[in-house]
């Protein structure tokens, strides 16, 4: 896996190549200590191979360290990446003229 770099609110996409392997592993994604589920901002597919983490509308607090984790009857192979989410400078307050 390799590290990904956005701007808020930009889509990331992480992707974890996999080598061929018997039974079919079971893929699940973790952010931190915390597995991530399927829905709302996270979307997650695996096919020919290939395991994709999607995070839509980023935000600051999504930049971490992500883990994929295969897993099936003979054993498991993770990989890691870090998610960084960098934002616009924006004020609070509008300026006023004097």
């Amino acid at each position: 896996m390799k590290d990904v770099l956005v701007v808020a609110p930009a889509t990331a996409t992480l992707t974890c190549n996999l080598k061929p392997c018997e039974p079919v592993p079971k893929i699940t994604w973790s952010k931190g200590a915390r597995d991530i589920d399927a829905g709302g901002r996270y979307e997650m597919t695996f096919a020919d191979g290939v395991a994709t983490l999607t995070i839509k509308d980023t935000e600051a607090k999504d930049d971490s360290d992500y883990k994929c984790t295969a897993t099936n009857k003979v054993g498991k192979a993770e990989a890691n990446a870090y998610l960084t989410v960098h934002s616009k400078c924006q004020t609070n307050q509008t300026m006023s003229r004097y």
